[in-house]
């Protein structure tokens, strides 16, 4: 009887160690991925973001086709990024958020479709998008990103 119970007591003890052992791990799986650019950080839960980003409504219109034969249509998302945990930006960009929409959707639609179709374009269009928003508003934001950028290029059907 002695045995069994110290079988028993020693089974759970391995049984508790081997469980804090798996916590310990699962802590360091939670740590998560942070793109920074184009580098991949590791950022530890226990540390605090630095930003704080608000993500704006998916639009969705057309541009400037390259030829009367095409229609371009173009799908955005983006996100806007502001000092973490700072609630005068995150209360001016719910207040300007439909204006914010309207100026990225009419600014974007005033573009053609290479301007659009080009990598490297895209980051000239974020710094202008970003300044733009900055001039409107009275707390700038830090960071402009695009969450979803897709422009597809299609045969005219009314022709």
């Amino acid at each position: 009887m002695i045995k069994k119970k110290a079988l028993f007591l020693a089974l759970c003890g391995i049984l508790v160690f081997s469980a804090s052992f798996n916590c310990s791990d699962n802590e360091k799986k939670r740590d998560f991925l942070r793109d920074s650019g184009n580098k991949m950080k590791v950022v530890k839960k226990s540390e605090k973001p630095n930003l704080s980003y608000h993500l704006l409504d998916e639009l969705s219109f057309t541009a400037i086709p390259p030829d009367e034969h095409s229609i371009v249509f173009v799908t955005i998302r983006v996100s806007l990024a502001y000092p973490y945990n700072n609630y005068d930006h995150e209360n001016e960009i719910l207040v300007k958020r439909y204006r914010i929409n309207k100026f990225i959707r009419d600014y974007i639609s005033e573009k053609t479709y290479g301007e659009l179709n080009e990598g490297y374009k895209r980051k000239e269009i974020e710094g202008e998008l970003k300044s733009q928003i900055n001039s409107m508003m009275k707390y700038p934001i830090s960071h402009l990103y695009f969450s979803k950028f897709s422009v597809l290029k299609r045969p005219n059907p009314n022709l």
